[in-house]
């Protein structure tokens, strides 16, 4: 299949994506079909955060990276004019980064051959915010579907059952307010007791 976009790090067909000297330690690609991408990211170099990013390996998010030497540079003065971090999120598993060269001709592509459905985010916050749509994502998917033939119609109240329930609620309160008022009776009868026998000494210096 023909090349829609191609640079030292990624090629790009219609279909499928193929990440240069991915794999460690032997700088094997990985070939990476579009329709698995959920969520898309990518940020100029320059502004990335070095504690986000790796030259090569597992780093952040958790997101492994592909080698490109000048990404953990980008900070400190070294040359690195036009490069860009992308990220993709594939659902379920690791976080896939690597560089791209043209960044604008390389967005027109992926746009023109990606699913609508797909997020794509510029100049945030890469990691954190490709973890929140990920939970976001995860959580729509796993929400349970809504129709109007599951929607069950609500029996009719068994008119003999609500009498009943009612009475028994009735008596059941008026058994309450009965103990209530014996014990509010027990209370001030000890307490009228107690008085008396409190102020008795002082009636009877009289």
């Amino acid at each position: 299949m023909p090349l829609s976009y191609s640079d030292p790090f990624v090629s790009l067909t219609h279909s499928s994506i193929d990440i240069h000297n991915y794999y460690m330690p032997n700088r094997r690609s990985r070939k990476i079909s579009l329709d698995r991408i959920t969520v898309l990211f990518f940020e100029d170099q320059s502004s990335s955060k070095i504690s986000y990013t790796r030259v090569w390996g597992r780093g952040y998010g958790p997101v492994y990276w592909a080698l490109d030497i000048k990404r953990a540079f980008a900070k400190v003065g070294v040359s690195s004019a036009g490069r860009s971090n992308v990220v993709l999120d594939l659902g379920g598993e690791d976080k896939v980064g690597f560089t791209v060269l043209d960044i604008d001709s390389f967005m027109e592509r992926m746009r023109e051959s990606l699913d609508y459905h797909v997020v794509i985010v510029n100049k945030i916050n890469m990691i954190r915010s490709l973890f929140l749509l990920s939970l976001l994502f995860i959580s729509v998917l796993s929400r349970p579907p809504h129709s109007m033939d599951e929607i069950k119609p609500i029996p009719p109240m068994d008119q003999p059952n609500l009498q009943e329930a009612a009475a028994a609620m009735f008596e059941s309160s008026s058994i309450f307010k009965e103990k209530l008022l014996m014990e509010k009776r027990k209370y001030l009868s000890r307490l009228d007791h107690s008085k008396s026998i409190r102020f008795k000494p002082f009636f009877f210096m009289f």
